[in-house]
């Protein structure tokens, strides 16, 4: 298996900013762009107010920085698991009707070669996929690959790799929603918690609060769509 990042959207972490400063400022485009174009808006404010960002789950922004990627030497199963992802990637693959591969007697070896890829993905989708194909249930070589990619971006934009995370990692969702017997078999259930844990500790701190957690009823939906924030 080889796995090569082949480009990347220009100045990456910029491009987030300026995206997100978009949505959180009276200001135009134009002038945002002017601001980071005179130095007003240091390196490491961008890096701060993007990492901020990330933390409230905005994710639209993620979507306008692209990364290209190089794969080859993996399976057919692995391709089919990986064109599932289909939202936010683009995909060209070797083609069997144009590439022939003969082995003795000209057998046709195509439906047993390794697959050749190459990726175009943003970076909203890149951390979706992490979530799943990071976790141990994931099949080994995906779960490899997508390691590999990560390891990839770590070399070139480490501040925004390193959210690329299984998705109980504390930068994702952060506890484990795998059946119990799996989460108790994963190496990470040492460092992370599972689901169901999550829920015991917040119903023991309800109760104790005296407001105990307990399921919606139709009251819950009604005061939910009559509420409105304070001005």
């Amino acid at each position: 298996m080889d796995v090569v990042l082949i480009d990347i959207a220009n100045d990456p972490l910029t491009k987030l900013y300026g995206a997100y400063r978009t949505c959180y400022t009276p200001k135009t485009p134009r002038e945002v762009w002017e601001d980071i174009a005179a130095g007003t808006v240091t390196p490491d404010k961008i890096a701060q107010f993007v990492e901020d960002r990330l933390k409230t789950g905005h994710v639209s922004p993620l979507e306008q920085v692209v990364f290209w990627f190089g794969i080859s030497g993996v399976s057919r199963s692995l391709s089919h698991q990986f064109v599932r992802h289909r939202i936010g990637i683009s995909f060209e693959q070797q083609s069997q009707r144009y590439v022939r591969f003969t082995g003795k007697n000209e057998e046709r070896l195509e439906f047993v070669m390794p697959e050749n890829f190459q990726i175009m993905v943003n970076f909203a989708e890149l951390l979706h996929i992490g979530d799943l194909r990071l976790c141990t249930r994931a099949q080994w070589e995906i779960r490899q690959m997508i390691a590999r990619m990560r390891a990839e971006l770590m070399r070139r934009v480490p501040q925004l790799a390193k959210y690329m995370q299984p998705k109980c990692g504390e930068k994702r969702m952060g506890y484990c929603d795998e059946e119990l017997k799996a989460y108790e078999a994963c190496p990470l259930s040492n460092s992370r918690p599972h689901k169901l844990t999550v829920l015991e500790v917040f119903k023991r701190v309800r109760a104790e609060s005296g407001k105990p957690m307990r399921d919606l009823d139709e009251s819950d939906f009604i005061a939910a769509e009559q509420f409105r924030e304070k001005a």
